[in-house]
């Protein structure tokens, strides 16, 4: 993702010595893709920071800056930059703060300057409405394309003034309260975002199908609800807390199956609007095939939110459990389709199982249960193998293909046997163990027989 002239505006109001601190951020973001608040600079001393902060805010208008043509990513620019100059002088502020009023106080400043912001864009708009077209700008927050219009602008700044908000209430209660927010809020933003952006039939993806939402969409919203709950759960500090974590992803679980079923209802509208329907004549449009697979994957993340969740009612540790197998899970499904296309080598798929067979494996205490997935990781090797074979015999494979299954089959089946002599070694110590203490006991009720 680039952004349009990033620095033009930003140099004319600034200095070369302060260029660096006012706009790193967008560097940041614009060569890594990292979101908003993770891009945000280190707080440095309060005057410089105040300083900076100054120079920005006498310097800023929303329609244009000195020297420079007027369009929208221009004002995205000054405008982020301003705001990312506020949050920088906050957090000097609050890490110089040597009490707790100090703390908050730095929480009240940046409010106070998000609430200005805010209204010289409602001045701006409802006064002088900007006469650029919208078009395709970069996004502050969620990172993918989407449009950057007056409206769109006023909605950044307001996004700030509402979590200026809900950090300084969060700071009038802890330090910790405040910092756990700093983390989270971002997430609850970017995750509202990016749901309203498929809402409105924009894609998160380069995989943009025109109508409805594709997989890929699903994947990124449910990996931004992911992140979220992960966020919350580790700042938990109550069982009710953590709970609550994974409560919410459920919701949002559900929330995403049902803007996609709502997508494709729409769709369908649509096709059947444009031309009859041939049942059973022909493939599906690729569109529609995209939208099953979408389906598919946020029903399989909201089924996966509710097994969390009853594991999260039971204890945090069989809340994790049941996730490390879910990432195992989630990992082995795309492996196993691009080693169906041919596109990676059987021992990555084999590694992905075993991630898989090592996570249940760790889940349960029963030897059975352990040798079972073991014998599960020994089948697919053995499918591999046979398929290779059949390959060679017509000519698309070769010996070398067959002997790396084969060599993969006898590993599994090695580590197979292992376990299932360790088990006998275990068991027949348990017998032992059983045996020894039945003669003791004998021994005892003998000797207090010859006492008689």
């Amino acid at each position: 993702m680039r952004l349009a002239n990033p620095t033009l505006s930003i140099v004319a109001m600034l200095g070369v010595g302060s260029l660096v601190a006012s706009i790193g951020a967008i560097h940041a973001q614009e060569s890594t893709g990292l979101d908003r608040d993770q891009t945000r600079p280190p707080a440095g001393s309060v005057a410089e920071a105040r300083r900076d902060y100054d120079t920005l805010r006498k310097a800023y208008r929303p329609d244009a800056a000195p020297g420079v043509e007027p369009d929208m990513a221009d004002r995205h620019d000054r405008l982020l930059s301003l705001i990312f100059a506020s949050d920088r002088l906050r957090q000097a502020e609050a890490t110089a703060a040597g009490d707790h009023a100090s703390f908050v106080a730095a929480f009240k400043g940046h409010l106070a300057r998000a609430i200005e912001i805010e209204a010289i864009l409602k001045a701006w708009i409802r006064e002088k409405p900007p006469k650029a077209a919208p078009g395709p700008q970069p996004d502050s927050r969620r990172g993918f394309p989407g449009e950057v219009s007056e409206e769109g602008l006023l909605t950044i700044a307001t996004h700030e003034r509402e979590d200026a908000e809900i950090l300084l209430d969060a700071a009038k209660q802890s330090r910790e309260k405040a910092h756990a927010l700093q983390r989270i809020l971002p997430l609850r933003r970017r995750y509202v975002e990016w749901r309203e952006a498929l809402r409105q039939g924009r894609t998160l993806s380069d995989d943009d199908l025109a109508d409805g939402i594709g997989r890929e969409d699903i994947i990124h919203l449910c990996a931004v609800s992911e992140k979220l709950r992960g966020a919350e759960a580790r700042e938990a500090r109550t069982s009710s807390e953590f709970i609550a974590a994974f409560e919410g992803h459920l919701v949002r679980a559900r929330e995403i199956e049902a803007l996609v079923k709502v997508s494709g209802a729409a769709r369908n509208r649509k096709e059947n609007a444009s031309k009859p329907r041939q049942d059973g004549v022909g493939p599906s449009p690729p569109g529609v095939v995209e939208q099953e697979s979408a389906l598919t994957e946020a029903s399989r993340d909201r089924e996966e939110a509710e097994q969390l969740l009853k594991a999260a009612r039971q204890s945090e540790e069989k809340a994790y459990t049941l996730l490390r197998i879910q990432a195992a899970r989630r990992r082995y499904r795309p492996m196993k389709r691009l080693h169906d296309e041919g596109r990676i080598t059987h021992d990555r798929l084999l590694d992905a199982q075993a991630r898989v067979i090592e996570a249940e494996r760790m889940a349960t205490d029963d030897e059975a249960q352990r040798l079972a997935a073991l014998g599960r990781l020994l089948d697919l090797a053995e499918e591999l193998e046979s398929r290779e074979l059949a390959e060679m015999t017509v000519g698309r494979g070769t010996d070398a293909d067959v002997a790396e299954a084969s060599i993969l089959r006898i590993e599994a089946e090695i580590r197979l046997r292992s376990a299932g002599a360790a088990r006998e070694t275990k068991n027949s110590g348990t017998l032992e163990r059983r045996l020894a203490e039945v003669e003791r006991k004998l021994d005892l009720l003998l000797k207090q027989r010859k006492d008689r």
